[in-house]
């Protein structure tokens, strides 16, 4: 990361800058499947967190798009026992989502 970093300048937005390095980050990990779970459960987590915290007030169209929850639910179904940390996070995320939708507070 590093390195590309000094290679090439990065935006001065910090927003973008965030953006370009979890690209960078999903694609470097890609073809290491552990890792590559490890980044698929904190991006779950990060969401959860997000939602909980009312922290999605302005941005929660891009985070939580429409096909997440179709997502979530798919895997759910993995029949596959090493993904129980997976599938907790889907269902944390899941939990969240529908306290965010139902929470009086959020402004809509």
């Amino acid at each position: 990361m590093n390195d590309i970093v000094l290679r090439y300048p990065p935006p001065r937005d910090k927003q973008v800058l965030m953006m370009l390095f979890t690209y960078i980050r999903s694609a470097v990990n890609f073809p290491n499947y552990p890792v590559r779970l490890l980044c698929v459960q904190a991006r779950l987590q990060a969401l959860s967190v997000l939602a909980y915290s009312n922290a999605l007030a302005e941005c929660a169209h891009t985070l939580l798009y429409e096909g997440l929850v179709e997502e979530l639910r798919n895997v759910l179904h993995i029949a596959v026992d090493d993904q129980v940390e997976i599938r907790a996070s889907a269902v944390r995320t899941l939990t969240s989502i529908i306290h965010l939708d139902r929470n009086p507070h959020f402004p809509k």
